[in-house]
């Protein structure tokens, strides 16, 4: 059964339904995009030209990138799915900690990559259910203690990784003051040698008065 026939099928997966459409945007079926397009598209144009078989390779690479990115957010809503009807029970803590056991290799992987957050989140709501009811069980259970010992070092280890992005921030702000710096300091050099230029300039156009003045003198005098 497809991701969005489980969810209406299940009570309580609405909030399913939101967590997709929040990662993934519209369902694959909403594509209006006619993934049979191409050579074989009665409405693609038939005229036999160079411009219209680019046109047609053009389709037939969209409608296969299409295809493949449908796939992905099929494969994407199967996890979903497999992890929203994932339950927990009541009374049977052997059936949870098999659940937290599946759940927890699932985060050990997907707290590391980036592109797997929004999974990252689904799952460790799930597994922190899972966790209370286990302890509320039998918070003595040695599975419970490994289970939470886990949940521990998941909350170390994105504790050290939003200091190691904050720092990472500093460092970039740091570094950008810095530039900032060398470029006042070099536009304060140019200024500098702009002004030594002019100073330079103006004595030198002094002293070509001078000589002048001084060739002309003689002459001067003469008359």
């Amino acid at each position: 059964m497809g991701f969005w026939g489980n969810l209406a099928d299940e009570a309580g997966k609405k909030t399913g339904k939101a967590i997709t459409n929040t990662l993934f945007g519209n369902a694959a079926a909403d594509q209006t995009i006619d993934i049979k397009g191409g050579l074989n598209n009665p409405n693609s144009s038939s005229g036999g030209g160079s411009d219209d078989i680019t046109t047609q390779l053009k389709l037939q690479k969209q409608n296969i990138e299409l295809e493949a990115e449908i796939r992905e957010k099929e494969k994407n809503q199967k996890i979903l799915d497999d992890i929203l009807l994932l339950e927990f029970e009541a009374e049977n803590i052997a059936t949870n900690i098999k659940i937290l056991t599946k759940l927890s290799s699932m985060i050990d992987i997907w707290i590391k990559d980036e592109n797997m957050a929004p999974f990252y989140d689904v799952a460790i709501t799930k597994f922190d259910t899972g966790l209370l009811i286990s302890q509320a069980i039998d918070s003595n259970n040695p599975f419970v203690a490994i289970m939470t010992k886990k949940k521990e070092e998941w909350n170390a280890y994105i504790t050290e990784q939003a200091e190691l992005e904050q720092q990472r921030l500093i460092q970039i702000e740091q570094e950008a003051q810095q530039r900032q710096e060398l470029k006042k300091k070099e536009a304060e050099k140019n200024a500098l040698r702009t002004k030594k230029f002019l100073i330079f300039l103006g004595i030198g156009i002094g002293i070509l008065i001078l000589i002048s003045l001084l060739t002309l003198l003689p002459l001067l005098l003469l008359l």
